[in-house]
């Protein structure tokens, strides 16, 4: 039985979680890993959902929609306000 394909880069998802945590906490004193483990889980939940959407196109059109109709209920939202 062959391997499936490496669905994920792992070295990009860990440049993604310490790019994003230099942009945002660089001016700490101190490394804190706490906050840096939540920018990975972050990070890797986003890998996962790519790879999901890319393997799935039928999920990714439904979440697309779900999303417009967010987007749409908050433009009213607005609007009546």
């Amino acid at each position: 039985m062959r391997r499936n394909k490496k669905m994920f880069n792992l070295s990009a998802i860990m440049n993604e979680a310490w790019s994003t945590y230099l942009r945002s906490y660089s001016k700490r004193p101190t490394f804190q890993r706490s906050t840096f483990n939540w920018l990975l889980m972050i990070s890797w939940k986003r890998a996962k959902e790519a790879a999901l959407r890319a393997s799935n196109p039928v999920l990714a059109k439904v979440e697309a929609l779900c999303e417009r109709r967010d987007i749409d209920a908050q433009i009213n939202r607005l609007l009546a306000a």
